[in-house]
């Protein structure tokens, strides 16, 4: 669906702002960008508003993106096409079927990148994921 490899978008901007604006640690991070860019590239392969539960470090490397509009517009474009855009939902269900199945997304996602998450419940635990206050990333198209 997309145009443009998510490995082929410079993030350089927001990965250092991550650390010198907003005082991550770089391990922290790389970690974050790691997974940010395992859910994108997958959101390429699925229709647009698949929702993904967004992991705690994740979402903070998704908010030094979105912080930038411009910037954030034009990656949304690359990757998923003209007048397409990342959505960051900050009030999803927490709890339930729906937030259950944007967290096997997640783990989907990730499992395709080569990585593991624990399921709902155990990510919840394990704090990789708020149990009361998390977000969801999907890609829709902008507003007329």
């Amino acid at each position: 669906m997309g145009h443009t490899n998510v490995t082929e978008i410079d993030l350089s901007r927001y990965e250092s702002a991550m650390v010198s604006r907003f005082g991550h640690t770089e391990t922290d991070r790389d970690e974050a960008f790691l997974q940010v860019k395992a859910i994108l590239s997958d959101a390429q392969t699925h229709e647009h508003g698949r929702r993904y539960a967004v992991p705690k470090l994740a979402d903070a490397a998704l908010h030094a993106i979105l912080l930038d509009t411009r910037g954030a517009l034009k990656i949304g474009a690359d990757l998923y096409g003209a007048g397409n855009a990342i959505i960051h939902d900050p009030f999803p269900a927490t709890s339930g079927p729906e937030a259950e199945a944007a967290w096997e997304n997640t783990r989907m996602a990730f499992a395709a990148a080569g990585h593991h998450l624990p399921d709902h419940k155990e990510a919840i635990a394990e704090g990789l994921l708020s149990a009361n206050d998390g977000c969801w990333l999907l890609i829709q198209p902008l507003a007329a």
